[in-house]
């Protein structure tokens, strides 16, 4: 039996009978390592997606996430707070709710009327004391002009990069529409659909046009066209305006 190393001779020039041994040298491979400092961390919050792990890395990533630490037993930011003081860096957190707590709402308000008729309806995006401070802020689109009228509608939250939808045109009811989808499903590639808060339509109507007057007899004709929002009900009432005495009455 001959032991050789493995490339020191040529096994292909080998005529005589026998058991060769040839020695493989190590493999320089190396393993690599898994990491066993991920922490969990499972708790409430005044912000964020619930039930959905969501990688944290430091404090202020967690507040930018799930807003700022509560005095509460199972808050979660007290727990990474603690954790991150003792050089923790790659936490898991999850967010549970007793399904008690609601999304802040406000609503949009068409000023053009008296009436102060809601146009849209806001809902912050997530459940929780933190969309109280969403602020939403109207005011005329950078290409507005008097012939052509647009609108930009600005959300923000402190600690989060405001998101602008600009350019916002329409008129009437159409509008509050075009606004609504600039909210739910973005405007481009660059500015996508908001992540402060959902829009919905408001309900009220801003005004109306009787398309049939009638007459003393007989009611006005439906439909009745107006602007406005869903769910509104037409009702159909007769009233006297004016009156005419065409014969004077006579006796006691």
């Amino acid at each position: 039996m001959t032991i050789i190393q493995n490339g020191n001779n040529n096994t292909t020039a080998l005529t005589v009978p026998d058991l060769y041994v040839q020695i493989q040298p190590p493999n320089n491979a190396f393993i690599n390592g898994v990491p066993t400092n991920i922490l969990g961390l499972v708790g409430t919050a005044t912000w964020g997606p619930v039930n959905s792990p969501t990688t944290i890395g430091s404090l202020q990533q967690y507040q930018q996430q799930f807003g700022n630490i509560q005095t509460n037993k199972y808050d979660m930011g007290t727990h990474v707070a603690a954790a991150v003081l003792q050089t923790a860096n790659n936490m898991r957190c999850v967010r549970v709710t007793d399904g008690t707590d609601a999304a802040a709402t406000a609503a949009i308000l068409d000023t053009t009327n008296t009436a102060n008729i809601t146009g849209i309806n806001l809902t912050a995006f997530y459940t929780g004391t933190t969309g109280n401070t969403v602020v939403a802020t109207v005011a005329a689109g950078s290409s507005t002009s008097i012939a052509t009228p647009t609108y930009k509608l600005t959300l923000a939250l402190p600690g989060y990069t405001p998101e602008i939808f600009d350019n916002i045109g329409g008129t009437g009811a159409a509008i509050w529409a075009n606004m609504l989808n600039a909210v739910n499903l973005g405007q481009s590639g660059i500015r996508g659909p908001s992540q402060l808060a959902i829009a919905s339509l408001g309900n009220g109507v801003s005004g109306g046009t009787v398309t049939a007057a009638g007459s003393y007899a007989t009611l006005p004709t439906l439909p009745i066209t107006g602007g406005g929002g869903t769910g509104a009900v037409a009702t159909l009432n007769m009233k006297c305006v004016s009156a005419v005495v065409s014969s004077g009455g006579t006796g006691c």
